[in-house]
């Protein structure tokens, strides 16, 4: 009787599929605030908007990747999403080519990115986390092979690489600079001195680095610049935002426990707990299994990466986004990677067969995240579900030079989207009629109540026509309504 075998190539096409079954679920889940704003702003409009960057929203790489599609298939939801998919998916993959080249195994690495609700949601979020996460092994992969042999095209590879990253989102910085750091640890071990570590790797790769990055950025300043005809003001959206801008530090340290204590409940979010008992015990195994095989690259790994992020986050003085922090995930799975290789060499037990029936039971799991639409309930980048129906419903009203008013922050942009999708593809809008109608659109008590004042609309304005009774209610769906004002005699 022959034995059943699993092939390499078929397991890991497996866990692909797998993955990108997930991402497709989900991509064409409500559009979220900050990709509406990215394609309303900067992809809806002329070629040289793809990089503005009057405002941190624009993560250009991922901004022009969506100009991309969208000029070719139409600004559909699960099209702007494309290059996010593509992301993601590509690092399943890749991060089984990482764990190879550190002696892992790679089936659970792999595992890990095709099914964690984190990696999934910014898999279908038109957003840059996903090329974070990419750009990041992308570049451990050719760090892995540097470490070998010290050529001046993996050097310029490198370069491009990190450049890329920072095009997509300047927090790249983070997981760049302690993959870099890791590399100088690497090379230094294999026999290279410190001076030629120096002149042959960081010297031409900081200098390459910095030519690339300028030269992907001139456009961005150059437009950026336009609107306030000045270098100084262009440059500060880029270096001193809100978003780079150091915070008091009384502020900071007082918001640091909640900001951690955040982080860690959105990242196990939707995970079972003995998945994740599971996780961390094949962490504290891998860090064993470096120990014991006296190699420790994937605890330097680790160590490295994690204690250069918190260095530059606390001289950042910057209290980011929990999602900042997606880069980890891949770099703690390669360790758990690891942990689970260790072991099922040691009890002789078939690693691939191992990892199908984790497969399994990460696909029963999954299930129930479809079922209940787990991720459709992350409120990262600003979520508004009922934004879909409640365009479909303005739009079946609107009368050309009818005004629509939704003052709520941040609903109010996921709105707008739909609406033109709604005008684009599916009905336009009527003729003039007789009077000029305003509707404004109220969310769910659900919804994060954020002012966003816009004149010549000032918000209190708004809220005092539905207060003083000035409006009348004429839809209302899962707690949102649509009020039309009332045009009282004079």
């Amino acid at each position: 009787m022959h034995k059943f075998k699993i092939n390499e190539s078929l397991l890991v096409s497996g866990l692909v599929f797998i993955g990108l079954s997930l991402r497709i679920f989900y991509l064409d889940q409500p559009m979220r605030l900050d990709e509406s704003a990215t394609f309303l702003n900067y992809v809806n409009k002329g070629w040289d908007q793809v990089f503005n960057y009057t405002a941190p929203n624009n993560h250009v790489f991922n901004t022009i990747l969506i100009k991309l599609t969208t000029t070719v298939w139409g600004g559909h939801p699960f099209v702007i999403r494309l290059p996010a998919l593509f992301f993601g998916t590509a690092s399943i993959p890749l991060i089984y080519l990482v764990c190879k080249k550190l002696g892992g195994g790679g089936y659970l690495a792999a595992l890990i990115i095709a099914i964690h609700p984190y990696c999934i949601l910014f898999s279908t979020n038109a957003r840059g986390y996903s090329a974070i996460v990419f750009f990041t092994l992308l570049f451990l992969l050719v760090a892995t092979q540097v470490t070998i042999q010290l050529q001046r095209w993996d050097i310029f590879k490198l370069a491009l690489i990190g450049s890329l990253g920072l095009l997509s989102i300047p927090i790249m910085l983070f997981p760049l600079s302690g993959l870099t750091l890791w590399l100088i640890l690497q090379l230094t071990k294999n026999g290279q001195t410190f001076r030629t570590v120096m002149s042959q790797f960081l010297l031409p790769f900081t200098m390459v680095g910095l030519a690339i990055c300028s030269v992907f950025y001139a456009p961005v300043v150059w437009v950026t610049m336009q609107p306030y005809d000045s270098l100084e003001q262009a440059l500060g959206m880029l270096f001193s935002n809100e978003f780079v801008k150091a915070n008091d530090s009384a502020f900071f340290f007082a918001t640091l426990k909640s900001h951690v204590i955040n982080a860690i409940l959105i990242y196990r979010k939707n995970i079972p707990i003995l998945a994740l008992l599971l996780f961390f015990s094949m962490v504290a195994v891998g860090f064993f299994a470096d120990y014991k095989e006296k190699s420790f690259r994937v605890t330097q790994l680790i160590l490295i990466v994690l204690g250069s992020t918190v260095i530059l986050f606390v001289l950042k003085h910057q209290m980011p986004y929990p999602r900042t922090w997606i880069f980890l995930i891949p770099i703690l799975a390669i360790v758990a990677d690891r942990g689970f290789t260790f072991i099922t060499q040691a009890l002789r037990v078939p690693a691939r067969a191992s990892v199908l029936v984790l497969a399994l039971f990460c696909v029963y799991e999954s299930f129930h995240l479809l079922a209940k639409k787990g991720i459709d309930a992350y409120a990262d980048t600003g979520t508004y579900l009922d934004a879909e129906v409640m365009a479909k419903k303005l739009v079946s009203l609107l009368n050309e030079g009818d005004e629509v008013i939704a003052p709520i922050f941040p609903s109010n942009v996921p709105l707008y989207y739909y609406l033109w999708h709604e005008r684009s593809y599916n009905k336009a809008l009527r003729g003039g009629g007789p009077e000029k109608n305003t509707y404004i659109v109220m969310p769910s008590d659900d919804i994060k109540l954020e002012m966003f004042s816009h004149p010549p609309h000032p918000v209190d304005t708004k809220l005092e026509i539905i207060r003083q009774d000035n409006a009348v209610k004429i839809f209302e769906f899962n707690g949102s309504a649509i009020y039309r004002a009332i045009v009282k005699p004079q």
